[in-house]
């Protein structure tokens, strides 16, 4: 089986991600489960975020579109990675 997910250049398989992040394991395998777990990480990281903002003092409106927009940036990194990942794999 091809393991998809951009870690399993390291070794970890597409079902431990599954596992880690709280996915349905029907992903494991296929080409979804990179954008399953991005979705997941960015909701993650948003909540990461505003909840650091907010102890700095920042309002939770502000907090909130402040941590979308690092998410953004921080998904951005993310695809470009697995963009080379792919390329590297041929697939």
């Amino acid at each position: 089986m091809k393991n998809y997910n951009i870690n399993s250049l390291n070794g970890m398989d597409d079902l431990e991600t599954c596992n880690d992040l709280g996915l349905d394991t029907s992903l494991a395998y296929t080409p979804q489960l990179n954008d399953a777990a991005l979705e997941k990480m960015q909701a993650r990281n948003i909540e990461a975020e505003r909840l650091a903002l907010m102890a700095k003092g920042i309002s939770a409106d502000a907090a909130h579109k402040q941590a979308i927009k690092i998410s953004e940036d921080y998904r951005k990194i993310a695809e470009d990675n697995l963009k080379a990942v792919q390329k590297e794999r041929g697939y």
